[in-house]
């Protein structure tokens, strides 16, 4: 398995003056929402396939979906559907925080800010598939603390079941919240890079 690492989360200010004292507690929100507009939501720049195939097949379906892609380096959309206006990142944390399932679809890898971002949002989370081949830096675990699916059929199947399980949603969410705070930890993450390293050192060449 890759062992993964991560980039801040935008959420949470970080600096060298405030390691110390940093108390992920007072960012994001602790509390699953109780006021809902969208049922599916993901917004982003077109940066994977994933990513594409993903919004491209959720337009064309039953299941209500908000968002979509935008523009990006990576090429031209077959489908014009799926582009989305480009939003503030306010406005895209009080969409994720009204919608009942968000996506976390890859994007430039395969663990990415949104999951991040949603955990500290206590959010609901569906993720790429991608996400089990590699070690989380944070011991998430899939079924408790997020949902993942294995193909598009399986996705829209997904949706619509935790669509009508509201307490479902709930708990997954909470428990994401709560290891968020456990372990999203500057100090913490330099020692399981540390780990790895070591880890690597020990384990015999090819």
């Amino acid at each position: 398995k890759i062992r993964g690492t991560m980039l801040a989360c935008p959420l949470v200010p970080t600096s060298i003056l405030n390691l110390k004292k940093l108390d992920v507690t007072k960012y994001g929100y602790r509390e699953y929402p109780n006021d809902f507009k969208t049922d599916v939501f993901f917004s982003g720049e077109n940066t994977s396939q994933t990513r594409y195939d993903v919004v491209n097949s959720l337009i064309n379906s039953r299941i209500s979906f908000e968002g979509g892609l935008q523009d990006s380096k990576k090429g031209i959309v077959e489908n014009k559907e799926v582009l989305y206006q480009r939003l503030s990142y306010k406005k895209y944390l009080q969409k994720a925080r009204k919608s009942r399932i968000n996506l976390a679809l890859d994007g430039r890898g395969a663990f990415t800010f949104r999951h991040l971002e949603l955990w500290c949002l206590c959010c609901f989370m569906i993720s790429s598939p991608s996400i089990r081949e590699i070690n989380i830096p944070m011991p998430m675990v899939e079924g408790e603390h997020y949902i993942s699916y294995s193909n598009l059929a399986d996705l829209e199947e997904k949706i619509c079941y935790f669509l009508k399980r509201p307490e479902k949603r709930k708990a997954v969410a909470e428990a994401g919240r709560k290891i968020f705070e456990k372990y999203y930890n500057v100090k913490k993450h330099g020692q399981y890079i540390k780990k790895c390293m070591q880890k690597a050192d020990s384990e015999p060449k090819l």
